[in-house]
């Protein structure tokens, strides 16, 4: 993945910015959610209930993700959640970019 996108997801956990996991993600508000990162290895009963719930959101799941979660060294997690931030535009601009270029 992207070293550019992965620098901006440290400094995202740094700043608390970023949150992990899918219980987390269920205890949070939908207006401080920017977007949902999936990992490929989530169950599609879990993938059906964030849809159902946070569907209005961005929600990113293609095969890259893992990639990213791996780069990350998240392997463990199957949800990252990005707090409405200008950093997470910026991060959500590069996803969508990777994710145009894979196409």
């Amino acid at each position: 993945m992207n070293s550019k996108i992965v620098s901006y997801l440290h400094f995202a956990f740094r700043s608390r910015k970023a949150v992990l996991g899918l219980n987390k993600l269920f205890e949070m508000k939908k207006t401080k959610i920017s977007c949902i990162i999936l990992n490929q290895n989530l169950a599609q009963n879990s993938r059906d209930k964030i849809k159902n719930k946070f569907g209005d959101l961005i929600i990113f799941e293609s095969e890259k993700m893992k990639e990213l979660f791996r780069d990350l060294n998240l392997s463990d997690y199957k949800v990252l959640t990005l707090l409405k931030s200008s950093l997470s535009r910026k991060i959500i601009e590069e996803l969508k970019a990777k994710e145009k270029l894979s196409e």
